[in-house]
């Protein structure tokens, strides 16, 4: 957001819970492999979510949006430039009753940028966010579940019965220990008897000075902290607890120096980041209606994941039709960290844990070339050689392929390359924008994560797989204040080779396309 990355070392996947759309003008979507660019798990791609900035407020702005299920979102936003700084805040609460029983939610976001330029070349940049997110969480319909009772209402779902079962989901509780600390025997509950939903804060505090050397050439520095802790009890044998601590770091150069008389603009970024994950696990206390009670400890894990490296980046205007832009970025990628697993016989633990522990690092980088021709003011061509890399997160490197604690280092990252074609097309006084883009990617030891019947996750590397497509758009000004626009995406994604490495009864075969 705004140049601050929500995505932390350890994840791979920003969470939008913390994001309300109110909040920004205009979001960046960058398409396609772009590891050379974003780093580290730009795999898909990229989205910058540009939040308003004070000047374009000017002032406040106030809304409710209300909608079925007791949904209802109120929101405010208000902003100023001031002589030397440029100010904006950005509040709002959602609560819904959900359209499923049991999958109520609530959040609450805060979001602030603040600009303070004391010189005409300095700039101070501070971003601050906070969320707070609670949801009850529902049970897996059967099949049948869902053809009687698809809204899971009614029929007194709220506790499991031999007479509702027919027509409410229920949590299997024979995993789970009848006084939450040893043995089995617990009874199957509904997701309401067991408690199940989700308690997420997120804090984010991002800092950033800019100076400009000249008019062609700027220097950034910025520091992220992001904090964020979990209380989970979505699964129906363990309560998930834990913060986790992140830190991103980077400084960059950008200039506009024309290069042997070309227009051209150079880019050349150093980074770090790191995050700290305590994830501890606990047997679920039956019977506690979303109370947020725990049992006894069965797992205890903490890791730690970085990444260091650099992004060099050069776009030339070779012609006045043509321009060229060559990408690159490397990183090193550090996992560590343990996880002890804890069984109880008695209410005392058992005096020796199941300690595992894991080490590993990984090196990646990633090329890009992309070449745009103006054939004429109405017709512009884009080529792209796309790269990308994703490394795994500690977690998958505890799980092996029985489902159960273990190593999994033998886990590779996952890395593709793909090229895409396209044509822009806009024809004089047409007021039409007219694209098409065709895409092929070729993807390397993707992951694969497989719920095993220890209801953990166990991830595998596919060997090889295909993702490739087309996507059109227009967007017509047919009329004076009418506008049209439209869309056409093909999305083709398969495995070319599946090796199924689990070994927990899945009822996957090995299967070779």
């Amino acid at each position: 957001e705004v140049g601050f990355s929500l995505t932390t070392a350890n994840g791979g996947v920003g969470s939008t819970l913390n994001m309300d759309p109110h909040a920004y003008g205009a979001v960046d979507v960058y398409r396609g492999g772009s590891s050379a660019l974003w780093g580290n798990y730009a795999m898909e791609g990229a989205v910058n979510f540009r939040m308003r900035s004070g000047a374009q407020i000017d002032g406040v702005e106030i809304g409710s949006e209300y909608g079925s299920f007791g949904t209802a979102q109120n929101w405010a936003i208000g902003g100023k430039k001031i002589g030397d700084f440029d100010l904006s805040l950005f509040a709002s609460d959602v609560r819904s009753d959900g359209y499923i029983y049991h999958t109520d939610y609530n959040t609450q976001t805060f979001d602030f940028l603040g600009t303070w330029s004391p010189t005409p070349t300095d700039r101070v940049v501070l971003k601050l966010m906070q969320n707070d997110w609670f949801s009850d969480m529902g049970g897996r319909e059967t099949f049948t579940q869902y053809l009687l009772n698809p809204f899971q209402r009614g029929y007194g779902c709220a506790y499991q019965t031999s007479l509702n079962a027919p027509f409410c989901s229920a949590v299997a509780g024979a995993p789970l220990p009848a006084n939450a600390i040893y043995g089995k025997g617990a009874p199957t509950q509904s997701p309401d008897e067991i408690g199940m939903h989700r308690h997420n804060n997120r804090d984010v505090v991002g800092l950033r000075y800019e100076h400009d050397f000249d008019s062609l050439t700027t220097w950034r520095t910025q520091a992220m902290y992001d904090y964020g802790n979990v209380e989970q009890p979505n699964n129906p044998t363990q309560t998930a607890r834990g913060p986790t601590e992140a830190v991103n770091i980077q400084t960059d150069v950008t200039s506009h120096a024309p290069i042997f008389g070309y227009e051209a603009t150079h880019f050349l970024n150093f980074f770090y980041n790191n995050a700290h994950n305590t994830n501890d696990a606990y047997w679920t206390v039956p019977y506690n209606f979303n109370q947020g009670a725990v049992g006894a400890l069965a797992t205890a894990a903490s890791t730690f994941q970085s990444d260091t490296g650099l992004k060099a980046r050069e776009e030339v205007a070779l012609s006045k039709q043509l321009t060229g832009v060559v990408g690159f970025s490397s990183t090193w990628t550090k996992i560590y960290g343990f996880s002890d697993s804890f069984t109880y016989t008695t209410p005392v633990r058992q005096s020796q844990p199941k300690d595992i522990s894991a080490a590993h690092s990984y090196w990646n980088y990633a090329p890009e070339a992309t070449l745009t021709y103006r054939a004429s003011p109405e017709m512009l061509f884009r080529a792209r050689y796309e790269t990308a890399y994703a490394t795994p997160t500690a977690s998958a490197l505890f799980i092996d392929n029985t489902g159960n604690p273990g190593l999994n280092t033998s886990l590779k990252p996952q890395t593709s390359q793909g090229v895409d074609f396209g044509f822009d097309l806009t024809p004089a006084g047409a007021n039409l924008i007219a694209r098409v883009t065709l895409f092929n990617e070729w993807w390397h030891d993707e992951f694969l994560s497989q719920l095993t019947p220890a209801a953990t996750t166990y991830t595998s590397n596919i060997p090889a797989s295909i993702h490739r497509g087309v996507e059109a758009t227009i967007d017509w000004k047919f009329s004076e204040g009418w506008r049209a626009i439209g869309n056409y995406t093909y999305n083709d994604q398969f495995f070319k080779n599946l090796n199924d490495t689990s070994n927990s009864k899945s009822p996957c075969l090995p299967v070779f396309i």
